[in-house]
């Protein structure tokens, strides 16, 4: 069986058993978020290994244990809110006051302008510099590349910070106190 077809079958197994708890749009979404979630873990575990045997880890360290446990937790946590909602508007009601900085549409992470792409684009730039950091220094590597390449980077960084900075007048977070 192809890799895609495993990832289809846990997908409609897991739609399938949200079914068959309920009648409701929230069962559905329950499963397929749990069908989700087992299809991300699969298809990144070769990934994650790796990623922790470059980083010099072992994937068998109790840290690296607890923080699996602790992501699980967190995700299936969040499962339940759609699983327990009478129907999602409320299970989106829920969510959006568990965490009160989080919009829906705008996810913004409690910094005003800064949206999704912003925050998924500033966390992959630091798994990078960090994988970067742990395979050569960072200076090695710059210093290394050939100046047009060198000079990418920085006008890569510049452009990030230009497209995704935050430019609004707004108060600073102190005052508020």
């Amino acid at each position: 069986m192809s890799e895609w077809r495993m990832y289809l079958n846990v997908a409609i197994t897991f739609l399938v058993s949200g079914v068959w708890h309920g009648a409701n749009w929230t069962f559905v979404l329950w499963g397929a978020l749990n069908g989700l979630y087992l299809i991300i873990e699969t298809a990144t575990k070769k990934l994650r290994q790796n990623l922790l045997r470059m980083l010099g880890f072992s994937e068998e360290a109790w840290w690296v244990r607890i923080g699996q446990v602790c992501a699980t937790f967190v995700l299936i946590s969040l499962g339940w809110v759609l699983f327990r909602a009478k129907d999602i508007s409320d299970a989106g009601y829920v969510l959006t006051r568990l965490f009160p900085s989080l919009r829906v549409g705008s996810v913004t992470a409690g910094i005003p302008g800064f949206g999704f792409g912003g925050l998924v684009l500033a966390i992959a730039g630091i798994i990078l510099l960090e994988i970067i950091q742990s395979v050569r220094r960072r200076e090695e590597l710059l210093a290394r590349m050939p100046t047009y390449r060198r000079w990418m980077v920085y006008y890569g960084f510049a452009f990030v910070i230009l497209f995704f900075g935050v430019y609004d007048k707004t108060q600073f977070i102190y005052f508020q106190f």
